[in-house]
């Protein structure tokens, strides 16, 4: 039992970094099964009990033992600069922990790396879904477009299609400086959502910027590892969306910063 976005999510990470080791192609295979684990050896192990495995494999360039040992670090990552931020892995190990799971790495140079999240089996029958998307419905969504800006592709098609779902218009921008054209181009944005942490100009400068060209545009944050009550740079990230995150943290964050530009100020 997990959370339909924080499994893809994870997933998406997974297979974004199993093809970016395999530079002269190769093949990527997901599977699953379930498993039972002993009682833990380790503080940070899971409990004992039932579980299942999601493991993405892959037949490239594997890591060697250092590597492995950072490998789930934040911002650590053996990619070029500004190929990769080195979240992936620790939003994967982030988002299995919190649901009370684990994750391993099998891996060596030259022979490919598999990856193992472990999430605790459910103990009840999955629930029949409902008809419609009981998440996404807008009655509370206002008619909003929103400019999504994040430096990974993936992560920023998936966001924008959660946007979309839940009723919002989206526009993307890979970068904070095709971000800030886009402003200047189009009156008719509503709300900027912007990652905290990217290549080039970072989420904090680019609503720094923005504000210059539009002081009243609503801005929210989405990060994994930015304090919320902290700042970079002097700007308060505040509103922020924590990653992984469900559809319903997206809408209520985006609607509380549109309300609270209708809001007269007291």
């Amino acid at each position: 039992m997990v959370d339909p976005t924080q499994i893809e999510l994870v997933i998406l990470n997974l297979v974004i970094n199993a093809r970016d080791a395999m530079q002269n192609g190769g093949v990527v295979t997901i599977e699953t099964t379930n498993c039972h684990r002993n009682a833990p050896t380790q503080p940070e192990e899971p409990v004992e009990g039932d579980y299942v495995v999601i493991k993405v494999i892959d037949v490239g360039i594997g890591m060697t033992a250092d590597v492995q040992t950072k490998a789930f670090e934040p911002f650590f990552t053996t990619k070029p600069p500004g190929a990769g931020s080195g979240l992936g892995l620790s939003q994967v190990i982030g988002t299995a922990r919190q649901s009370g799971g684990d994750v391993q790495i099998e891996s060596s140079p030259a022979r490919g790396t598999s990856v193992s999240v472990y999430l605790p089996r459910a103990a009840v029958p999955a629930a029949r879904p409902v008809a419609g998307p009981t998440d996404s419905t807008d009655e509370h969504t206002s008619r909003a477009v929103v400019l999504a800006v994040d430096d990974d592709d993936a992560v920023r098609t998936t966001t924008s299609d959660i946007l979309i779902g839940l009723g919002y218009s989206v526009l993307q921008a890979p970068s904070g400086e095709v971000a800030l054209e886009l402003l200047g181009q189009r009156e008719m944005i509503d709300v900027l959502l912007t990652d905290v942490v990217m290549t080039g100009m970072s989420g904090p400068e680019l609503a720094r910027r923005a504000r210059l060209l539009r002081p009243d545009l609503p801005i929210v944050f989405i990060s994994g590892y930015a304090d919320p009550t902290g700042a970079i740079d002097n700007t308060p990230l505040r509103p922020l969306v924590r990653k992984p995150f469900r559809p319903s943290d997206l809408r209520r964050q985006i609607e509380a910063a549109l309300t609270e530009l209708r809001s007269p100020a007291i």
